[in-house]
């Protein structure tokens, strides 16, 4: 056998399991490309190991070595791609110490963020985590094809207007306080996900002379997340600059946000029977491990959607018709709610997402996808709302946790 096949065999295979791992992990624009590369490498690794391991006595040797090869590029790439850097650089801070205010406050949202277009930094910073606290989530070697389902959902649901939809709610907020008569508190966006993240909002809150800072929560509980907000926050040291700064309690007891449920239900059934309604309430969750760092995420999340079937109780529905469950780490899934509740003879089938906004991968593809696995009668109707439509409901439990504060 001609020497060649030693060299060829291993750098085609290391190629193939390099192209093979770029191809499910790369954004859709080079999806194309490296499926050709990972096809092209492929086949001429399996020609050329065809055409001498059926004549050669090093046969098994070869095969093995071009396996070893192939994992080699993929596990190499993969390893790469687990350690994208994400360093990020914060604004200067151009206020001097002790320097005076201009007399204003400033109201900075914070919202968890989500990338527009598929994007994998905040899911390899998830992994992270999971993997620091020794959670099981998605074994190392599966990862790229978890991302490629990932960037399916991405294509499937077009796009995540979440952060777009954060805004909105900011600049409906600050237009409520100008109606009111304050011209003078400044508001501002930030993202966990994305930029500007709560210390790049909070160095530009405090350049532009504000006196105090209100960190305004969308968020259902205090969890990790709003604990990880306070950590960027820290460093910034407000007080070295005479800057008050409070954080909103998060929204799991807001009246104002749990009757958002129960109206948009009421105007979708306009009048028709409640008796025979099924209504499934679909939580985000978080693993049991997290519950001994931050119970109040689990807890406050059931209180939060709890409270909902209380309000939808009083307004006439049947309890025993209402069921709460889980998009994932927990159980029940909305699978087990709806067979439940198919059981009881319901005629008709509501869901809502729990989680803030209605433009998110999660409630536009998530949890649709998964209560699509139910087979549903063909007699009983499946539909999903979203409490969310209209951002004025929102805005005014935003606000109310603000006057809270004063």
């Amino acid at each position: 056998m001609k020497s060649y096949v030693f060299l060829l065999c291993p750098i085609l295979s290391f190629l193939s399991g390099f192209a093979l791992t770029r191809y499910l992990t790369c954004h859709p624009l080079y999806m194309s490309a490296y499926l050709l590369f990972t096809c092209l490498l492929s086949f001429a690794a399996l020609a050329l190991l065809y055409k001498f391991l059926e004549k050669h006595e090093m046969a098994g040797f070869i095969l093995g070595t071009a396996l070893i090869f192939f994992f080699s590029g993929y596990f190499g790439t993969l390893h790469s791609f687990m350690n994208i850097s994400d360093e990020r650089v914060l604004p200067k801070i151009t206020r001097v110490e002790g320097e005076q205010g201009q007399g204003h406050a400033a109201v900075i949202l914070l919202a968890h963020g989500e990338p527009e277009t598929y994007d994998a930094r905040p899911w390899i910073k998830q992994m992270k985590e999971l993997d620091a606290q020794k959670i099981p989530f998605v074994p190392y070697p599966f990862r790229p094809f978890f991302f490629s389902s990932l960037r399916k959902e991405y294509l499937l649901a077009g796009k995540s207007g979440h952060n777009a939809e954060c805004l909105q709610i900011m600049k409906e907020l600050e237009n409520e306080y100008r109606q009111k008569g304050d011209m003078s508190t400044r508001f501002y966006i930030s993202y966990l996900e994305n930029e500007p993240y709560p210390d790049t909002a909070v160095i530009k809150a405090l350049n532009e002379g504000a006196d105090s800072i209100i960190i305004c929560n969308v968020f259902i509980t205090i969890s990790n997340h709003t604990q990880e907000a306070i950590d960027l926050i820290k460093p910034i040291r407000l007080e070295n600059y005479g800057v008050e700064i409070k954080y909103t309690k998060p929204l799991y007891d807001s009246k104002t946000l749990q009757r958002l449920y129960v109206d948009k239900l009421n105007s979708t059934l306009a009048g028709t029977k409640r008796d025979n309604v099924g209504v499934v309430l679909v939580g985000h969750g978080q693993p049991e491990e997290w519950d001994r760092e931050f119970p109040t995420e689990t807890r406050q999340e059931i209180s939060f959607r709890q409270d909902i079937l209380k309000q939808l109780e009083q307004s006439g529905y049947n309890p025993q018709n209402m069921k709460l469950a889980w998009m994932e780490f927990r159980e029940p899934r909305p699978k087990t709610a709806v067979d439940q509740l198919l059981e009881n003879g319901v005629t008709d089938m509501y869901y809502f997402s729990t989680i803030i906004g209605s433009e998110s991968i999660h409630a536009k593809y998530d949890i649709p996808k998964l209560m699509n696995k139910v087979k549903m009668p063909k007699n009983i109707r499946l539909q999903q709302l979203t409490a969310f439509e209209d951002k004025s409901g929102i805005v005014m439990a935003l606000m109310e946790r603000i006057e809270q504060l004063k």
